[in-house]
């Protein structure tokens, strides 16, 4: 087992409802330390969607475009998570993408709602947090 980082965004339903606390507390009793922390008010719709990049491609485009403006339509809390085997048990922990069949017990299962409003966006290999992070943080640059 070893040592990585993973990119993890609270998405703004979490924040408007005051779950970030609470997200955050089941990420460090799984063991996981936050790294970086950041609070961020809302990013244009433009922004998401490179962020997104191919998604279009692999969901249909009206919901596509819901998620666009979802992410756009709020705050939301990036930050890196280091642990063992992070971007792994971060998945698991989350639960599946869609909350009406995350398991009972995950973040998603517990907080989530229905698409778009899963409550968390976690990369899913190290090459999408190399790649998330990296976009991120050259965006925040920018502005």
């Amino acid at each position: 087992m070893a040592y990585e980082y993973t990119f993890v965004i609270i998405k703004p339903g979490a924040v408007l409802r005051r779950q970030v606390g609470e997200i955050m507390s089941r990420y460090e009793r799984a063991g996981m330390s936050i790294d970086v922390l950041r609070f961020s008010g809302p990013m244009p719709e433009v922004f998401w969607k490179e962020f997104y990049g191919d998604l279009h491609t692999r969901i249909p485009m009206e919901a596509y475009l819901n998620h666009i403006q979802y992410m756009a339509g709020g705050p939301v809390v990036p930050m890196t998570l280091v642990g063992r085997d992070v971007i792994e048990r971060v998945r698991l922990l989350n639960g599946a993408t869609n909350p009406l069949r995350a398991a009972p017990g995950t973040i998603r299962g517990d907080l989530g709602r229905e698409l778009p409003d899963n409550v968390v966006h976690a990369s899913d290999s190290q090459e999408s947090v190399d790649r998330e992070f990296k976009f991120w943080e050259t965006f925040l640059e920018v502005r």
